[in-house]
């Protein structure tokens, strides 16, 4: 089968590669191609095979982690002078072949990644998300890493589910707010992946959070949650409630907007920040160190929970998928797309400010 990976560019092509162009990530020019590969070998009885499952890649997503991801990445392949690389931390596969000890999957069966976190830290298992290379086509995975798709999902809707629709559960849960008495969410950055996932879930869970964000409403978010309140960040002064429990994907551009429009003893509870890597940041990190100061200080004053959050547990995403299911609603897609498309999927993927969802590569 094809992948879409990032290639050498001091490689000559080979005849089973095809060069799509270049893309630009921060000061990075990083050619993209397609590469064609056969279906690895895999023996169920050997040791190493026993516990594991080989899967066909039907389509991939990305976080936006792998945009830090896919720039470093590159640098390691050209120091290290390899052909290629994929990327890509979502998807759903078909099972094609798995190990003796393997009874809770069939061959032929479309599978998604499980990207618990905490269960796993005390096991021999890599912790979190399943795979950074889910563009290569072709994975080997260990079984308790997989769940199995949600039959009203389309293959691309399941490729974008699990790693945002698990931490939004975890965040939601650890935050208090199901055992609330009193229930006034904010969720910041409202038209990013994971934050969609919590509107989602808290409308479904009968709890209508206040969305804010750096732009006004696209025609497309007013489609998507009409019902919901909606400000920006300049608004936010001028708005007159406050929030009990705040959820934020990234600290370093919300934080402080945050603490000031949180209620006395209210919970922040965030996941990620939004300068990932220092070749893709467009401020230096000691610019946020006054902004940063100054939030906690108003979380000291307002007595501010304050929670970190990584993904979730494998019960977060059942629990997601029960919902889901029961409510019949489904992750936000803003586009599909080809291999060989690959330009534009990376450009709306980790580029374009105008998305409102996942963007998705469906495979061969």
């Amino acid at each position: 089968m094809r992948a879409l990976v990032a290639l050498n560019p001091s490689i000559p092509i080979s005849s089973r590669c095809e060069k799509l162009g270049i893309i630009k990530l921060g000061e990075l020019e990083i050619p993209l191609g397609l590469v064609e590969l056969d279906k690895p070998e895999f023996d169920p009885n050997i040791e190493k095979n026993e516990d594991s499952v080989l899967l066909k890649v039907n389509a991939f997503s990305c976080n936006y982690r792998d945009k830090g991801m896919l720039a470093n990445n590159f640098l390691i392949l050209m120091r290290d002078n390899r052909s290629f690389v994929p990327f890509g931390s979502e998807f759903c596969a078909t099972v094609i072949d798995k190990g003796k000890n393997v009874s809770e999957f069939e061959m032929g069966e479309k599978v998604i990644s499980n990207c618990a976190y905490s269960d796993y830290l005390k096991s021999g298992l890599q912790p979190g998300v399943v795979t950074n290379f889910s563009s290569l086509g072709w994975l080997r995975l260990h079984k308790s890493k997989l769940v199995k798709k949600v039959d009203s999902f389309s293959d691309s809707q399941a490729a974008c589910f699990s790693l945002g629709a698990q931490t939004a559960f975890g965040m939601i849960r650890r935050s208090g707010i199901l055992e609330s008495e009193k229930k006034s969410p904010m969720v910041f950055s409202s038209s990013s992946a994971t934050s969609l996932f919590i509107i989602q879930i808290l409308k479904a869970l009968n709890i209508d959070p206040v969305c804010v964000s750096s732009k006004p409403a696209t025609n497309k978010m007013k489609q998507i949650f009409e019902e919901v309140k909606y400000v920006t960040n300049e608004e936010l002064g001028n708005y007159g409630d406050y929030s009990t429990h705040t959820f934020d994907p990234f600290y370093d551009l919300n934080i402080l907007n945050a603490m000031n429009a949180i209620d006395f003893e209210g919970k922040y509870i965030y996941c990620g920040l939004f300068e990932q890597h220092p070749l893709l940041a467009t401020k230096d990190i000691a610019d946020y160190e006054c902004t940063i100061r100054e939030a906690l200080k108003i979380g000291v004053l307002k007595n501010v929970s304050v929670i970190g959050n990584c993904l979730g547990t494998t019960q977060d995403l059942k629990d997601a998928i029960d919902l889901y299911k029961s409510k019949s609603i489904y992750p936000i897609i803003d586009c599909e797309y080809k291999l060989e498309e690959g330009i534009s999927f990376v450009n709306s993927s980790f580029v374009s400010r105008n998305k409102v969802g996942k963007c998705v590569m469906c495979c061969d």
